[in-house]
C-alpha cells in the first residue's frame, strides 16, 4: 500500500514544482574560464618580470570587475528566478485550488487513456478511490467504445477544445449522462501527449429534459386529440402554434398555418372581426367569452355557431404578450337548442289556437244568424223607406212641425237613406269579421292536398288583388324564377296566403310612388321555394314587431283591419310546412319571406295515353304534359298501343275500351299474358259506363275506371292517385 502511495504522489503536479527548482541551482553554478595569459605566465628577467606583474595586475583587475560584473547577473538572474518561482508557486497553487475544488470531475490521461491525475470530484462522481485508479483506464468508463474514438478523433482533427455528450458508467455499474469539454496536450515539438478531461453529470438535466419532452407529447396528443380548435396567437393576432383540428378542418398541416393571421384564414376577411374576442383579451387581461353564428364563410359550411374562449397568457411584468384561442363548433347543441324552443313556441302557440279557435268558432256561430238577419232585412227596410218617403213627404206638407220618431221630415229625407246605408256597411264589416273568424278557426288539416305549381298561385292572386293593385295606384314588379318544382298544398289555402301578403303590403304604402315587389327562387341547399314579398311602405314599429301575428292584433283600426289577416296568413303557411319571417325598416318598408318544401324527388312516371277519339286524346295528353313530372305518349287504336307497351313500357295506361279493329279489351288480354307488364297501373276510361262489356273487364280485374266526359281537375286528381297507390304497393 505503501508503494502506491508513493506511486500516486509522484504522479502529482508537484513534480512540476521541483523540476523547476532544479532547474534554478544549475543556473547558480557557473563556471568562470582563467584567461589564457595567466596560463602562460613565467619567471624570467626582472624587466620581463615588471611588465608580467604589470600584465598580471591588468589581468587580475580585469579578472576581477569580470567576477563582480558576472556576479551581479547571478545576484539578478537568481531575484528574477525567485519571483519567477514565486508566480508560478502562486499560480500552480491557484491551479491546485481551482483543480481540487472544482465540482466538476476532472482529469488528465495519456493518449492511451491511463490517467496521470484526477481531483476529488471525479472519484466522488465515479465513486473510485485512489486504489482504484492505479489499474483503471478512461475506456473502462465508456458504455460504448465508439465514444471514445469519436471524441479523441474530432478532438484532435478539429482543435484542442470540443465539447461532448457521452453516457459513463460509475463503479458501481450505475449510468450517467454526461457533458465533457476535452483539451489536447501537446508537447513542445507539437506530438500529442494525451487529454485533459471536465466532465459535469448532467443525468438530472437529461431527465428532466425527457421527462418535459413526454409532458410535452403527452400535452401535444391531447390538444391534438381535442374537438376544440385551438391556437396560440401573438397580439397582431398572428397563429404561433396550432392544433391538428384546427388545421384538419383547413384540409392543410398545422405547419402551414403559423405565422398567418386567424381573420384572414378562418373568416376570409382582410381586417379583424368586430367585436372579436382575443382583441378584448388582449386589451382587458381577462379570459372572453362569445358565442358567434356565422351565416357565410370562405372556409367551413354555412349557417354555423362557434362558442370561443379567448385566454390571455401575461410576462413576469404582467403583461399580455399571447393569447389562446378556443373554438368549439356547437352548431348541433345550438340548432337543437333553437328548434327546441321554436317548438315549445309553437307547441304553445298551438295550444293558444286551439283555445282560441274554440273560442272563435262558437262566437262566429253565435254572430252568424243575427247578423244575417239584419243583412236581409235591410233592404226591406230601404225599400220601405223608398216606398214611404211620398208619403211623409205629403203628410209633411200638412203637419210641417210634426217629429216622427223624434226628427223632422226634413232631416229624414236628408239623412235617412245615409244612415241605412251606414248600417249595411257596418253589416258588411261585422260579416267580414264573422268569415275571418271562421277561417281562423278551420283546421288545416280539412284542407284538401295536391301538388301545387307556385306560378299558378301568384297569378290568380294578382288577378284577385288588381282593384286594391290600381285604387292604390302602386306599381307592382314581378320576378318569377321559370321551372320552379311543384309544393304541396291547397291552391285555395296558398293562394289566401298570396293575397293576404300583397293587400297588406299595399295597405302599407302611405306614399308617392309606391312599389310592390313579388318574386320566387328556388333553394337547392333546402330544396325549397322561397317566395318574398316587399313594399317600400311606412315599415312595421320595432315595439310591435314580435305581436303581428298574433290573432286580432292590429295597428289599421282606422282602416277597418281586424287583425286577423296575418295571423291566418302564420296558420295556414305552417298547415304547409312552410315558414314565415319578415325584414322591416321603419320608414323603409318590409319584406316578408315564405318557403314551403317542394314535392320530394321522384322518378318521372310514364303513361300512355290510349283512345281513338283525337280531341279527347289531345286533351288528356296536354294537361297530364304541363305537370311536367309525367313523360306522355299517345297511342290512337289497340295495334299502336301493344307496339308501344313493349318499347314504352309505361307506369300508367289510360284506355278506352271501345275502339274500332282492336278495342281496349283485345288490349287487356294481351297486358295479361305479358309478365312483363304485370307492375303496370290500367285507368279504364268510357263513355258507355253500362256496356256488357264492363263485366268481362272487371273480371279480369281492372278496377280503376273513369267515365267520360274528361274534367281537368278531376282526370289530374285520378291519375295522381292511381300511382300513389302503385308507388305504396
Amino acid at each position: 500500500m505503501d508503494k502506491k502511495k508513493e506511486s500516486i504522489e509522484r504522479a502529482r503536479p508537484q513534480k512540476v514544482i521541483s523540476n523547476i527548482a532544479r532547474k534554478g541551482e544549475k543556473e547558480k553554478k557557473t563556471n568562470i574560464s582563467m584567461p589564457k595569459e595567466i596560463g602562460d605566465f613565467s619567471i624570467g628577467g626582472m624587466g620581463e618580470s615588471r611588465e608580467r606583474e604589470e600584465s598580471f595586475k591588468k589581468l587580475s583587475f580585469d579578472l576581477e570587475s569580470r567576477l563582480k560584473s558576472r556576479t551581479n547577473e547571478l545576484v539578478k538572474s537568481n531575484l528574477e528566478l525567485e519571483k519567477t518561482m514565486h508566480v508560478l508557486r502562486q499560480s500552480e497553487e491557484r491551479y491546485r485550488t481551482l483543480f481540487e475544488t472544482s465540482n466538476d470531475a476532472i482529469s488528465i490521461t495519456t493518449r492511451d487513456g491511463k490517467y496521470i491525475t484526477y481531483n476529488q470530484s471525479f472519484l466522488d462522481l465515479f465513486g473510485y478511490t485512489d486504489a482504484d485508479m492505479i489499474d483503471i483506464t478512461a475506456q473502462e468508463k465508456y458504455l460504448d467504445s465508439n465514444d471514445r474514438k469519436r471524441f479523441q478523433r474530432e478532438v484532435e482533427e478539429k482543435g484542442s477544445v470540443q465539447d461532448f455528450e457521452v453516457r459513463l458508467k460509475k463503479k458501481n455499474g450505475d449510468k450517467l449522462h454526461c457533458l465533457m469539454t476535452a483539451t489536447l496536450r501537446r508537447a513542445h515539438d507539437g506530438s500529442i501527449l494525451g487529454y485533459q478531461g471536465i466532465i459535469r453529470d448532467i443525468t438530472q438535466q437529461k431527465q428532466a429534459e425527457e421527462a418535459l419532452r413526454e409532458s410535452e407529447a403527452q400535452k401535444k396528443a391531447i390538444l391534438d386529440a381535442s374537438i376544440d380548435r385551438i391556437r396560440l396567437v401573438d397580439r397582431d393576432l398572428r397563429i404561433l402554434w396550432t392544433n391538428k383540428t384546427a388545421a384538419r378542418e383547413l384540409k392543410v398541416q398545422p405547419k402551414d398555418l403559423i405565422g398567418q393571421y386567424c381573420y384572414r384564414v378562418y373568416a376570409g376577411r382582410d381586417t379583424i372581426c368586430e367585436e372579436c374576442p382575443t382583441v378584448k383579451a388582449f386589451t382587458s387581461g381577462r379570459i372572453q367569452h362569445a358565442i358567434l353564428h356565422k351565416l357565410s364563410s370562405t372556409c367551413f359550411e354555412e349557417d354555423t355557431y362557434w362558442d370561443n374562449y379567448s385566454v390571455p397568457i401575461k410576462n413576469e411584468s404582467g403583461d399580455v404578450v399571447h393569447c389562446v384561442q378556443v373554438n368549439r363548433n356547437i352548431t348541433e347543441s345550438r340548432k337543437a337548442e333553437i328548434e327546441k324552443k321554436k317548438l315549445e313556441a309553437q307547441l304553445q302557440q298551438a295550444q293558444k289556437m286551439e283555445t282560441l279557435g274554440t273560442l272563435v268558432s262558437g262566437m262566429a256561430h253565435e254572430i252568424n244568424n243575427p247578423i244575417n238577419l239584419i243583412m236581409f232585412n235591410l233592404p226591406l227596410l230601404q225599400k220601405v223607406w223608398y216606398d214611404l218617403l211620398p208619403i211623409l213627404k205629403e203628410h209633411a206638407g200638412k203637419e210641417p212641425y210634426k217629429k216622427y220618431g223624434g226628427l223632422t221630415y226634413d232631416f229624414l229625407h236628408e239623412n235617412l237613406n245615409t244612415l241605412l246605408l251606414d248600417m249595411k256597411m257596418a253589416s258588411d264589416r261585422v260579416a267580414k269579421i264573422v268569415s275571418d273568424l271562421k277561417t281562423f278557426s278551420m283546421q288545416s288539416n280539412m284542407l284538401e292536398i295536391q301538388p301545387i305549381r307556385i306560378e299558378k298561385v301568384l297569378e290568380n292572386a294578382i288577378r284577385l288583388a288588381q282593384v286594391a293593385i290600381r285604387e292604390s295606384e302602386i306599381e307592382l314588379e314581378l320576378d318569377v324564377a321559370p321551372d320552379l318544382p311543384m309544393i304541396e298544398g291547397n291552391f285555395q289555402g296558398i293562394e289566401q296566403i298570396v293575397l293576404n301578403l300583397i293587400i297588406n303590403a299595399i295597405q302599407a304604402i302611405d306614399r308617392n310612388q309606391g312599389k310592390v315587389a313579388i318574386t320566387t327562387r328556388f333553394q337547392k341547399r333546402s330544396k325549397r321555394i322561397v317566395l318574398t314579398i316587399s313594399d317600400n311602405g311606412r315599415g312595421i314599429d320595432p315595439t310591435i314587431s314580435d305581436k303581428i301575428f298574433d290573432p286580432f292584433f292590429t295597428n289599421k283600426q282606422a282602416e277597418g283591419g281586424t287583425g286577423l289577416g296575418l295571423s291566418i296568413t302564420y296558420n295556414l303557411v305552417k298547415a304547409y310546412e312552410g315558414e314565415i319571417t319578415f325584414k322591416s325598416k321603419k320608414g323603409k318598408g318590409t319584406t316578408f319571406i315564405v318557403s314551403f318544401p317542394t314535392i320530394k324527388s321522384r322518378k318521372m312516371q310514364k303513361i300512355l295515353v290510349v283512345d281513338d277519339d283525337k280531341e279527347v286524346r289531345d286533351l288528356i295528353t296536354e294537361v297530364l304534359a304541363r305537370e311536367k313530372i309525367y313523360h306522355v305518349e299517345e297511342a290512337a287504336n289497340g295495334f299502336d298501343a301493344c307496339i308501344k307497351l313493349g318499347s314504352f313500357h309505361p307506369d300508367l295506361l289510360l284506355l278506352d275500351i271501345f275502339m274500332p279493329e282492336m278495342d281496349g279489351l283485345e288490349v287487356l288480354r294481351t297486358i295479361q299474358m305479358e309478365p312483363d307488364l304485370s307492375d303496370m297501373q290500367v285507368l279504364i276510361t268510357t263513355g258507355f259506363p253500362d256496356h256488357q262489356k264492363w263485366r268481362e273487364v272487371v273480371e279480369m280485374g281492372f278496377t280503376n275506371i273513369y267515365r267520360k266526359p274528361i274534367k281537368v281537375r278531376d282526370i289530374l286528381k285520378r291519375v295522381e292517385t292511381v300511382l300513389n297507390r302503385e308507388s305504396q304497393v
